[in-house]
């Protein structure tokens, strides 16, 4: 048997691991690899020991790399063809001001008019460049009868030269139709395009286009109050790089907040160059519940040569988990609970397409994922149901997870065509494997 070998010709290291594969499971056992574990109850552990033992035996500076190569052979190829298809800007709606109509044209008539924002204002960005050195912060609240918008005429663009543009602490704001652009100096201390923090609950962010920032829409708590019940809808947020730097690399970036809708957006382009190379396309985490992500279209990848190694996740609940400093209070430990992800769309997400870590009660459903990993359920008590997915790889928890699946459709695209991928997808129902 091949596993008794030893011949100075072979690169035994891998020869090794090969054969502990092919022992304990078979292709099953590769899954060990990199951040995705086996199907198997229990083989993790075993080969992760295995692992272990190997690496102080033969010690090689490349076997991650390796691991992750070997690892990227099981999971469906990354598609390469068409995936940034022209972004047809939504329709603002047509408002009435309750206020005031305020229209600026120069960056220090729209300081003025954020200073005096009242209920009911409309601020209205003309066509033209928008220098914010400094960020912009609401200054008072909405109502929900005369919310204050601050919109964007065709041609008006904020350019971020700071950590960020906006940010938002007080309820009943709306961002509707601007183009805000990350041009800092230095592109890793582009940090958010907006912020949205305390009491700026019943936010609602629409139709903008946001462009290279490390995390372009960031939802926090702050003094203890939390931005409950906001809503991110028919955005454009598209980095035209990876990230440099370590600074955490996603889209939206919500950490404790409850019942926020992200839907219709288009998300493009998030991958990590630094740090440890970790980054999302949409993320929920820090003890908030109820969040739900509905009709999105996710790809991390979007054209060929893009991401930089790595781990790029699609749509995740629990993200990558959050200092208990920052959580929200009585949720006991989890980090996101009763979350939904519907008919979203993600496309070449290298690790994860769903990712469930640490949260409970999340529902998947009629989703569709080509290009890159599945579904994972993995951290603390964490557990999810799938149902009616279609996907290109493998649905699976890790040890002491729980994942029900009440029908699935493994299907791979003849095609590394994206658009025609998509339109080739089996449109009948899923049936149970």
């Amino acid at each position: 048997m091949l596993c008794a070998f030893s011949h100075g010709g072979l690169d035994m290291r891998w020869l090794w691991l090969g054969c502990a594969g092919v022992l304990l499971g078979g292709s099953a056992g590769l899954w060990a690899f990199g951040r995705t574990d086996p199907v198997l109850p229990g083989l993790d552990r075993t080969l992760s020991q295995a692992l272990a033992a190997w690496q102080e035996r033969t010690p090689d500076p490349d076997w991650r790399s390796r691991a992750q190569a070997w690892r990227a052979n099981l999971q469906h190829p990354l598609l390469t063809q068409a995936l940034q298809a022209s972004w047809p800007p939504p329709a603002l709606p047509e408002r009435v001001p309750q206020g005031r109509w305020v229209r600026v044209t120069d960056v220090a008539a729209l300081r003025t008019a954020f200073d005096q924002a009242q209920a009911g204002d409309v601020i209205e960005l003309q066509a033209g460049d928008y220098p914010i050195a400094a960020y912009l912060q609401t200054p008072r609240a909405g109502r929900a009868d005369a919310p204050i918008v601050l919109r964007g005429r065709p041609g008006a663009r904020l350019l971020a030269q700071g950590v960020m543009a906006l940010k938002l602490t007080q309820p009943y704001w709306v961002i509707e139709g601007l183009h805000i652009e990350g041009r800092c100096r230095n592109a890793a201390d582009c940090e958010h395009a907006m912020q949205v923090a305390g009491d700026a609950h019943h936010s609602l962010i629409q139709a903008n286009r946001l462009l290279n920032f490390n995390a372009a829409i960031k939802v926090n708590g702050e003094r203890g109050r939390w931005p409950d019940h906001g809503r991110v809808q028919g955005n454009w947020l598209e980095n035209q790089a990876p990230r440099p730097g370590d600074a955490p690399t996603v889209a939206f970036d919500l950490v404790g907040a409850s019942a926020w809708t992200v839907e219709d957006n288009t998300v493009l382009g998030y991958a990590k160059g630094g740090g440890d190379h970790i980054s999302y396309a949409l993320f929920m985490k820090g003890g908030g519940q109820g969040g739900r992500f509905l009709r999105n279209r996710v790809v991390c990848a979007p054209r060929p040569g893009f991401e930089p190694g790595g781990f790029q996740i699609g749509i995740s609940f629990g993200g990558g988990l959050t200092d208990p400093k920052l959580m929200r209070p009585n949720v006991a430990g989890y980090e996101h609970l009763d979350g939904l992800a519907e008919d979203n769309t993600v496309l070449n997400c290298n690790d994860s397409s769903f990712d469930v870590n640490q949260s409970a009660g999340v529902v998947l459903r009629g989703n569709r994922f080509l290009g890159g990993g599945g579904v994972t359920v993995r951290g603390k008590e964490a557990s999810a149901h799938a149902e009616a997915n279609v996907g290109s790889a493998a649905l699976h928890a890790r040890r002491g997870n729980r994942l029900s699946v009440a029908s699935h459709q493994r299907w791979r695209p003849e095609t590394e065509d994206a658009q025609a991928a998509l339109e080739q997808l089996p449109q009948s129902p899923p049936t149970s494997p």
